[in-house]
């Protein structure tokens, strides 16, 4: 993945290293929650703690913002 939007809260908290980690193995593909393709503009990256691990996912900024 090339480019996201990457909301300022996640920049601030995830270290530059750990983002392109995870823009490295996340895929263009279709919305994770809505199924909806993601379209020609960059995906919102949205990061979920979910305790032990965080869950990284991208989506159409009309169906979740990046954060």
């Amino acid at each position: 993945m090339t480019e996201l939007y990457i909301a300022g809260e996640i920049k601030s908290r995830l270290p530059e290293k750990a983002r392109q980690e995870v823009a490295f193995n996340l895929h263009k593909r279709d919305c994770q929650t809505c199924g909806k393709p993601l379209g020609s503009q960059p995906p919102a990256l949205a990061i979920d703690d979910c305790g032990p691990f965080l869950s990284a996912t991208l989506h159409p900024h009309s169906c979740r913002p990046s954060g």
